[in-house]
């Protein structure tokens, strides 16, 4: 199936999962924030995938959006330039000249861009005023890479203005993100650690570092110093990422700046580059006059080239960076060699393998921590509530103890009072079970597609693992019975069974960390693909399939008594073998058989996992899988 396909069935078949636990939900008023919370994440689902931009203030995070976007949209200055929160999105036409404000406590509106760099950044009254009463702003760029992507940039936390920083740190509080694109500089402070962990217990709660990477950013004053010396700052890097990893498990050393010139120089620039490093007949001429931009500007072309430079929004310890690594490559192509020591390329590629490739996996991950923690206040809440019935029920029969013979008016209001709330005790408990029983069954559904996605690719690709070709097939064969319309019918025995799991056994005990942890989640998806398909028993499921198909508000299909048919073979123990349909049996049957599905997944997802696992054991012998072929 394509990944497209695949997306698009976990979503909807997770939304109606969501769906049926807010109606749960909604049977407590006590619980409607949780049941709005619930319904918002399941209406969200298909929204694009949200990288964040964060990091201290002045560290360059809207230069590295610029570079990202290949267009110099995001506001950038020696002041305190974002003041706001800001997603950049894409768009074409007449939406390019405007930007989206969205108001605390109005309706959205479309101002002219040109008001962006007057009103609403640094620190002037107006600005502060106008960044109080909005929620964020959204800007846009015809640029490929958001298509199907938001960049949202923040205020820098550490900020002078009390406003900037209150925003950043209410950013964390009450925005979510899928992927965090985290901004070091070269002066690293305690704070960025501090922000760090705040991002992810706030916006990125429970989810793996696979959603978090960063960037050691503005080395390009280290790089002239260190004679062009980068494999210094790639070790850097590598000394940051060493110090953070409990946080962040890689730092891409990236010059933003350098990034953006590569990309929006106009071919002038780089033969104006040419022709002025042309004059120096020494490289130690050259970098004697580049020293400092006072000598540099003596000499009118060479001024001339600075000034492009800087309407380029090309700084000059980026300027000086560039110039010195034209003069040593005189071969190169100008642009492709500054887009080269940028290091942009590398950060691309790290996004496209780290983010964008697993961004289902990542934004589903996103999705059930957020439903995790909305439930997980909704338990607090319902153990409150019990608590606080434990001690009124306590008083009152104290209460009780004491009227018994002096007050029985009162005795019997107490009473009355008492066995009320004995009622709602047991109701709330018998609720609290119910409700724990279906998050639970789709925490399990929603884990597990998680955990199959990720394994997948690590099994199809790592050839190191100590494992037989036939082995390998089988175990990839249960990984795809965890993703939505992948077959349940893969005939594997008992024995080939018993194959896997010593072969996931040896896996687990590897050096590897990845290996380990991958090994164990491999081991979960086993274990619960043979207590649902292997060790569970098939008759004791049909049956009570049977009595819900007959008790249940579905509609009759046309097909239902022969589904019912079916389901008695496996009720009463039949070979299945003697139930199997025929081909053209088996595609008439399909449509009521979608119909069916999509009913119980609205209603009964638990039902609707059962009832897939339950027929699709009668496929026609023409499309069973052959394990050989996956």
């Amino acid at each position: 199936m394509p990944p497209e396909l695949i997306a698009h069935t976990i979503h909807n078949k997770y939304r109606a999962h969501l769906l049926c636990l807010a109606d749960r939900l909604h049977g407590q008023s006590m619980l409607r924030a949780e049941e709005d919370e619930v319904r918002k994440i399941a209406h969200n689902l298909k929204s694009p995938f949200n990288i964040a931009v964060f990091g201290r203030m002045k560290v360059g995070k809207s230069s590295l959006i610029n570079a990202l976007i290949g267009q110099n949209l995001a506001i950038t200055d020696t002041e305190e330039a974002t003041a706001t929160i800001n997603r950049f999105s894409y768009a074409t036409g007449e939406k390019l000249n405007t930007f989206t404000i969205h108001w605390l406590h109005a309706q959205a509106e479309d101002r002219p861009l040109s008001e962006l760099k007057t009103a609403w950044t640094g620190k002037s009254e107006q600005s502060l005023e106008n960044t109080r009463h909005a929620a964020w702003l959204e800007l846009y760029a015809h640029a490929e890479p958001l298509r199907d992507i938001y960049i949202t940039d923040t205020p820098g936390l550490g900020s002078a203005t009390a406003s900037h920083e209150e925003i950043a740190r209410q950013f964390m509080k009450g925005q979510s993100a899928d992927a965090l694109l985290y901004v070091f500089s070269t002066d690293v402070h305690n704070q960025d650690a501090e922000g760090l962990a705040g991002f992810r217990q706030y916006c990125m709660t429970g989810n793996a570092l696979n959603n978090t990477l960063g960037v050691y950013h503005r080395w390009d004053a280290l790089y002239f110093e260190n004679d062009g010396d980068m494999s210094h700052i790639r070790q850097l890097a590598l000394s940051l990422r060493e110090k953070m990893q409990e946080w962040i498990p890689d730092i891409v050393p990236v010059s933003a700046p350098i990034g953006l010139l590569a990309q929006t120089a106009p071919p002038a620039f780089w033969a104006t580059c040419r022709r002025v490093l042309s004059t120096f007949e020494t490289e130690a001429d050259f970098k004697e006059t580049i020293f400092t931009h006072a000598v540099w500007n003596m000499e009118p072309a060479r001024r001339a080239l600075y000034h492009m430079a800087a309407e380029l929004d090309c700084p000059w310890a980026s300027f000086r960076a560039v110039l010195l690594h034209l003069y040593r490559n005189p071969a190169a192509a100008p642009a492709e060699a500054a887009m080269e020591l940028s290091g942009l390329p590398l950060l691309r590629h790290k996004l496209d393998t780290q983010f964008f490739s697993n961004k289902v996996v990542i934004q589903h991950g996103q999705n059930a921590a957020r439903v995790r923690s909305a439930l997980n206040r909704a338990f607090r809440n319902l153990a409150a509530r019990l608590s606080s019935i434990d001690a009124e029920s306590a008083f009152l029969s104290a209460v009780c103890h004491h009227t018994r013979n002096t007050a029985p008016a009162l005795h019997t209001q107490a009473e009355t009072k008492r066995q009320t709330l004995q009622q709602e005790q047991e109701q709330l408990q018998s609720y609290r079970l119910s409700l724990s029983e279906l998050y639970t069954q789709i925490e399990e559904w929603s884990g597990f597609i998680i955990h199959a996605q990720q394994l997948i690719p690590w099994l199809s690709n790592s050839p190191h693992l100590p494992l037989e070709a036939s082995t390998r097939h089988m175990l990839l064969s249960v990984l795809y019975t965890f993703i939505p319309g992948g077959r349940q019918n893969i005939n594997i025995s008992r024995t080939h069974f018993a194959e896997m799991r010593a072969a996931i056994n040896t896996i687990r005990l590897q050096p590897d960390t990845d290996d380990k942890l991958n090994g164990n989640n491999l081991y979960l998806c086993l274990m619960n693909w043979a207590n649902r398909h292997l060790l569970a028993d098939p008759a004791v499921t049909a049956r009570s399939l049977i009595t819900w198909l007959n008790n249940s508000s579905i509609p009759k299909l046309p097909s239902l008594p022969l589904i019912l048919r079916l389901l008695s073979a496996l009720a009463n123990n039949h070979p299945v073998a003697d139930y199997t349909l025929s081909e053209e049996n088996y595609q008439t049957l399909q449509p009521d058989l979608y119909k069916l599905y999509r009913l119980a997944d609205a209603s009964a997802p638990d039902m609707s996992d059962k009832l897939r696992s339950c027929l699709d054991r009668f496929t026609p012998r023409e499309s069973a899988i052959d394990i050989a072929d996956l």
